[in-house]
């Protein structure tokens, strides 16, 4: 019976080979005419390398030229791939993936970006963990209050060609396509967690965490994204929070954390307060105290939807108190409707969890009915749009300070008391010791 232990595996295998036969079958001009042509800020975004250096000689440049060798050099200095001859043949244990160049504009000064990814949809990683967590959001607010409080400095910083950085688990080959020079046609090894493959995200988060245990961090009981060192001196704690390639470092002395981390991996983007941070706006107040919101992402989803669908009314409230979606009997929306119904519900969601509470009761009505909204939900929904229209800069603001109450505990008596008399708080021993102010 042995020998049918892994009859699954050999099952997953077989499918994809039958895949990738059938993937290498289709010629490059019917896989071409299957993709649709775009454009972004106006400029044409090529589907793949021929494609690109045809745009370059049509606009007279070299400028998709040179964010293709960009990307390649790059990944060459990375050392994310081994080349072998064509006729090279790979044992039974790996499996291949094919390779494409991903064209893209950047909004910030029209640059024009290339990135190689690998075709991880037919490779099958299933016997490798691939779940990848971030720092979360609360975590990052609590960290800017303890910052504020005990007097710390707050940089950021991203990291270039950060899954790169990284080995990959799986074995898989590929052939070089017209991105890699005079080397197109040899066969290569992927030895780096490349951009497409199930468990790069997770292999990232894995090095990351390497290296910042190197540096004497260790992650927090409470999110584990959340790096704590104690300071030399043992009276305070420096922090970093990690979410995919992007850093938050909070300490008397940042630098000194940012440095050790250049020597491993190419930082880019250092910044000390910065005034934007993972979608958020932050803004520093005279008092010393930060204003979070997402009043850039508003505008840009507000110039969209505008640019798609006709100037927004603006709104005094998100959600009137006569209205009530789960009475309403208009008609149903057809599939175009019910689209736009759940990414503007989509986009609402977004921006009440990460700090717009002021709409989150108006979203959770409406997010009910999002497989099945009638015109009137659809209304509604864009009643949130046009109340974020005229308010995109409210938002939370990060204060340490202590709240007044007046009530004075210590005149309180418990009568509840003799219920607990033998009872003790237990406490976990693991968890660090406090030492804020």
């Amino acid at each position: 019976m042995s020998r049918y232990h892994n009859i699954d595996r050999v099952m997953r295998l077989r499918k994809n080979k039958e895949i990738t036969l059938a993937l290498r079958r289709l010629s490059k001009n019917s896989r071409n005419d299957a993709m649709r042509s775009k454009e972004k800020f106006g400029i044409k975004v090529p589907n793949n390398v021929r494609e690109a250096l045809i745009f370059d000689r049509e606009n007279q440049n070299t400028l998709w030229a040179e964010a293709i060798a960009k990307e390649m050099e790059a990944l060459n200095v990375a050392g994310c791939f081994e080349y072998f001859p064509q006729h090279h043949r790979f044992t039974n244990d790996y499996q291949y993936s094919p390779l494409r160049i991903i064209f893209d504009v950047k909004k910030e000064d029209l640059r024009r970006k290339a990135r190689l990814v690998a075709g991880g949809h037919v490779v099958d990683a299933s016997m490798y963990e691939s779940y990848p967590s971030v720092v979360q959001t609360r975590t990052v607010r609590m960290l800017q209050t303890i910052a504020i409080n005990e007097g710390l400095r707050i940089f950021t910083s991203d990291i270039g060609n950060a899954f790169v950085q990284a080995f990959t688990k799986e074995k898989i080959y590929s052939r070089c396509g017209k991105e890699f020079g005079n080397r197109e046609g040899c066969l290569v090894r992927i030895r780096k967690a490349l951009y497409g493959l199930s468990t790069s995200a997770r292999q990232w988060s894995l090095a990351l965490g390497d290296a910042l245990k190197a540096l004497g961090f260790a992650p927090t009981r409470a999110d584990p994204d959340l790096w704590i060192k104690t300071t030399s001196n043992g009276q305070s704690y420096d922090y970093i929070a990690t979410h995919v390639d992007d850093l938050i470092v909070v300490s008397k002395n940042p630098e000194q954390y940012l440095d050790k981390l250049k020597e491993n991996f190419p930082l880019r983007h250092v910044h000390e307060n910065p005034d934007f941070y993972l979608g958020n706006n932050m803004v520093t107040r005279k008092d010393s105290t930060v204003k979070v919101s997402l009043e850039k992402y508003i505008r840009e989803v507000i110039r969209k939807f505008e640019s798609d669908y006709g100037e927004l009314r603006k709104e005094n409230v998100p959600h009137s108190p006569s209205d009530h979606p789960e009475l309403d009997d208009s008609p149903k929306l057809d599939e175009d409707g019910r689209n736009k119904y759940q990414s503007v519900i989509g986009i609402c969601q977004w921006i009440s969890v990460a700090g717009r509470m002021d709409i989150t009761f108006a979203v959770s009505s409406l997010s009910r009915f999002a497989s099945s909204p009638r015109e009137n939900h659809l209304k509604n929904a864009i009643k949130i749009l046009g109340y974020l229209k005229k308010y995109p800069k409210k938002g939370d603001v990060i204060d340490p300070k202590p709240c007044n109450v007046n009530i004075k505990y210590d005149d309180m008596v418990p009568d509840f008391g003799n219920q607990y008399d033998e009872s003790k708080e237990e406490i976990d021993e693991n968890l660090p010791e406090p030492k804020m102010k």
